[in-house]
């Protein structure tokens, strides 16, 4: 929590608007509405598992998304 408090202002900018997973005042009821509403727009629909999708992320590329994103206080 103590991480979260310190980097989520400066990163949640970076994040797409339509990104509703574990982000400050998304739900997963807004998502539900967004998909509702889009659904009556497009004549198409993504089936997706992400199921592991976090894996296998890459630790040497989220280790730099980190250092460019993240800024040490007092250095």
């Amino acid at each position: 929590m103590a991480v979260k408090l310190q980097v989520e202002e400066e990163l949640e900018q970076h994040f797409h608007p339509d990104s509703y997973g574990y982000r400050p005042n998304k739900s997963a009821h807004q998502a539900l509405e967004k998909v509702r509403a889009r659904c009556w727009k497009r004549a198409w629909v993504l089936d997706m598992d992400i199921k592991g999708f976090f894996d296998a992320i890459d630790h040497d590329l989220l280790m730099r998304a980190v250092e460019k994103h993240v800024k040490r206080r007092g250095h």
